[in-house]
C-alpha cells in the first residue's frame, strides 16, 4: 500500500519505510489508485488529527488526537479505523481482510497526484467539525457522515469497488524526453531527474552537496532561458523573471533537495507562510510558466508534465485570505502559518508574528536552543508580552515536528528545541551542544536580534566591507552580488562548522569558480584568502552561540566558573538573569565534573530552583 504523504507531514510517518524508487513508486500507485491513499495532519484545539484519502475512492479517513507515542503504531490504527468505516459501509470482514492483504505493508512516497492532494483538503475541511474533540471510537460511529469531497451528492457510493477487487496492473515509468539541441541543457536535465528520483536515496553528508549541485544546474537552465529570451520580453522584464527564478528554484526548492521535475517546484503557497509576499509568488507564478514551457520547447519538459505544471500553478494562490494576510502585514513571517493546517492560533496575529520572527532569530543566530531558553529570552525583552509559559509551551507543541525553511520545532537530547534546518542530523545536534555547552548566548537588543530573522543578514562591520572590497577587487564579483557572497560566507561556515577553515574555504573557491568568478593571478586570490580570514573570527556562528571570537575568547565558560569556586558566582547567577546563559546547561555539565562531590552538585542545583528561573514548566 502506497501512503503519499505532505511534506509537513514527512515527520510523523518516519517510522515507516519509504519507497525504494519514487518514480516507479509513483507509476505503480497511479496504476493501482485502489491502493494508494495520500496523508497529511490538521490540528483541531493544538491537537494533531492525520487524515487519508484514497485515490480510487475518495474515501476519507481520520486518526484523531495522534500523538508522538502513537506514530510507531500508525498504520495499526489506520487499518482499525478503515475496517469500521468499511464494516459499516456494508463490507464483511472477510473483505476487509482481502483488501489489506492485497494493498500489502505501507511504504512512504511524497504526494503524486495534486488533483487527490486538493480532494483530501477539502475533505478536511468538509469534516473538521465532525472530528475536533472526539475520540476514536466516537469518531468511528461517524462514519456515514463523512461526506466525499468535491462531489455534488457527497455519497460514498464509489466504497462499492472495495467489495470487487482488482488484481496489481503492471505500471510503467515515462521516459525522459529526447534531448535537446544544447547538449549542455540535456545534460543538466537528466541530472536534475536523477536526484528528484532518488532524493530519499541522498546520504545526509551529501546534503550541502547537493543542494548546491541542484542551484548549479538550475542557474545553467535559467541562464539559456534569460538569454533565449523566447517570448521576445523587455530587457527589466526578463531580469525580474530571473531574479524570481532563482530565488524560488535555488533557495526555497533546492534547500529541500527539490528539482523543477517535483511537486515542491510547483508550490506556489508555502513560501507566503514564511516571509515571501503574495505579489512576489504570482510573479514566481508567472516565471515558472513562462520557464516550463521553454524546458518543454527545449524537450526537458514532456507535454504531460507541462500540462501538469501549469494546472498546479493555475489553480493556487486564489484563497481570498492568503492575499488578505497579505496585504495586512508584508513582513517575514506575517502568514506563518498556513491556512491549510487549519489551527486555530494560539495568540493574536501580532503576537504569532513575533513569536515566528524570534524562532527564525534564534535559529539563525544560535544552530540549536532549547524551547526554555528562548522563552526566557523573549520575556527579558518583551515583558508584557501576552504569553504565558503554559500558553506559550502550547504554542511550541502546537507546531513541533513542522518542517519550515527558517527553523524546526522538535526534541533534542530530550528537550523541545528550536534547530536550524541545516543543523538536520542527530549528530550534528550533538556535536553542535557539546561545543556549545556552558557558552553564554550573544543577546543583543531586541531590534539588533530580530534582524537575524533575516537568513542573508550580516553585521556590518569593518571586515565585512573589506570582505566585499576584495570580493569586487580580487575575484571579479559585482557590486550587487558582494553582500550576497558575504552572506554566504556565515552560512557555509555555519552549516559546515566541523569541517576545517581550510576545507570551507574550498568549498567557498569552487562555488565562486563554478558561478564564473576568478581570480586574475595567485596574488588575488591570496588577497581574498586573507580578507576572509579577516572576516571569519568577526562572523557570529553557531558554535559560539552568536559569539565573535574576540567575544568569545573575553568570556569564561560558566561550567569553568563554577567548576573554581564549586557554586555558583554572583557573576553566573547575573548572566542567568538576563538568560544570557541556560540553567540546565550548568546542570549537565557539573554532574560530569569528577573534582565534585554529589552533595555539592545537589547545593548548585539547590542554588538554581532558588532563583526563580521562569520555565515553561
Amino acid at each position: 500500500m502506497y501512503i503519499n504523504v505532505t511534506a509537513k507531514a514527512q515527520s510523523v510517518f518516519r517510522n515507516y519505510p519509504p519507497v525504494k524508487d519514487p518514480a516507479a513508486a509513483k507509476a505503480a500507485a497511479l496504476a493501482n489508485p485502489l491502493y494508494s491513499w495520500h496523508a497529511t495532519y490538521f490540528s483541531v484545539q493544538h491537537h494533531r488529527q492525520v487524515a487519508f484519502i484514497n485515490d480510487a475512492a475518495d474515501l476519507l479517513v481520520v486518526l484523531p488526537n495522534v500523538y508522538a507515542h502513537d506514530y510507531p503504531r500508525l498504520q495499526e490504527l489506520f487499518e482499525e479505523q478503515l475496517g469500521n468505516q468499511l464494516h459499516r459501509l456494508g463490507l464483511t470482514n472477510q473483505q476487509i481482510r482481502q483488501y489489506l492483504r492485497q494493498a500489502g505493508p505501507w511504504e512512504i512516497n511524497r504526494t503524486i497526484n495534486r488533483g487527490v492532494v486538493g480532494n483530501l483538503t477539502q475533505a478536511i475541511r468538509d469534516n473538521k467539525p465532525l472530528v475536533g474533540g472526539r475520540d476514536r471510537q466516537t469518531l468511528a460511529s461517524l462514519a456515514q457522515q463523512l461526506k466525499r469531497a468535491v462531489t455534488e451528492d457527497n455519497s460514498l457510493t464509489k466504497t462499492v469497488i472495495f467489495t470487487d477487487l482488482p488484481a496489481w496492473q503492471e505500471s510503467t515509468v515515462p521516459a525522459a524526453q529526447p534531448a535537446g539541441t544544447d547538449r549542455r541543457l540535456q545534460n543538466a536535465a537528466n541530472q536534475l531527474r536523477y536526484i528528484e528520483d532518488h532524493r530519499s536515496k541522498i546520504p545526509e553528508t551529501d546534503y550541502e552537496k547537493n543542494v548546491a549541485r541542484i542551484g548549479e544546474l538550475n542557474q545553467l537552465l535559467i541562464d539559456a532561458f534569460v538569454t533565449a529570451n523566447p517570448d521576445g520580453l523587455s530587457a527589466k522584464t526578463m531580469h525580474r523573471h530571473q531574479e524570481r527564478l532563482e530565488f524560488f528554484l535555488n533557495s526555497i526548492v533546492a534547500y529541500q533537495l527539490g528539482t523543477i521535475y517535483g511537486s515542491t517546484a510547483t508550490d506556489l503557497e508555502t513560501p507566503l507562510a514564511h516571509g515571501a509576499t503574495f505579489n512576489e509568488m504570482r510573479q514566481v507564478r508567472t516565471a515558472l510558466k513562462k520557464f516550463f514551457q521553454y524546458l518543454h520547447d527545449q524537450g526537458l519538459l514532456s507535454a504531460a508534465e507541462l500540462k501538469e505544471n501549469k494546472e498546479a500553478l493555475t489553480y493556487q494562490l486564489m484563497d481570498p485570505e492568503l492575499e488578505e494576510s497579505s496585504i495586512l502585514d508584508n513582513l517575514d513571517f506575517a502568514n506563518f502559518f498556513r491556512p491549510d493546517q487549519l489551527s486555530l492560533p494560539i495568540f493574536d496575529a501580532d503576537t504569532e508574528q513575533l513569536l515566528a520572527s524570534y524562532c527564525a532569530a534564534f535559529a539563525n543566530l544560535y544552530g540549536l536552543i532549547s524551547c526554555d531558553q528562548a522563552y526566557r529570552m523573549i520575556l527579558k525583552q518583551n515583558p508584557q508580552l501576552p504569553a504565558g509559559p503554559h500558553r506559550l509551551a502550547d504554542w511550541f507543541e502546537a507546531h513541533r515536528g513542522d518542517q519550515d525553511p527558517a527553523f524546526i520545532i522538535d526534541e533534542v537530547g530530550g528537550d523541545v528545541s528550536i534547530i536550524h534546518p541545516a543543523i538536520y542530523r542527530q549528530e550534528l545536534q550533538q556535536n553542535l551542544l557539546t561545543d556549545q555547552l556552558g557558552l553564554p548566548f550573544y543577546l543583543p537588543n531586541k531590534d539588533q536580534l530580530l534582524k537575524y530573522r533575516l537568513s542573508g543578514y550580516q553585521e556590518d562591520v569593518l571586515a565585512v566591507q573589506k570582505y566585499q572590497q576584495s570580493l569586487e577587487q580580487n575575484a571579479h564579483v559585482p557590486r550587487a552580488d558582494a553582500l550576497q557572497w558575504t552572506s554566504r560566507v556565515r552560512r557555509l561556515f555555519n552549516h559546515q562548522f566541523i569541517q576545517s577553515f581550510d576545507d570551507s574555504q574550498a568549498a567557498l573557491e569552487r562555488e565562486l569558480t563554478a558561478q564564473g568568478y576568478t581570480w586574475t593571478n595567485p596574488a588575488d586570490r591570496e588577497q581574498w584568502r586573507a580578507a576572509l580570514r579577516e572576516l571569519v573570527p568577526g562572523l557570529r556562528l553557531f558554535v559560539r552561540r552568536g559569539l565573535t571570537m574576540a567575544e568569545r575568547n573575553q568570556r569564561a565558560s560558566v561550567i569553568d566558573e563554577v567548576q573554581r569556586h564549586q557554586q555558583l558566582t554572583p557573576a553566573v547567577t547575573a548572566e542567568i538573569k538576563a538568560a544570557r546563559v541556560d540553567p540546565l546547561d550548568i546542570v549537565i555539565g557539573t554532574a560530569f565534573l569528577d573534582d565534585l562531590t554529589e552533595e555539592q552538585k545537589n547545593a548548585i542545583v539547590e542554588q538554581l530552583s532558588e532563583l526563580d528561573i521562569p520555565t515553561l514548566g
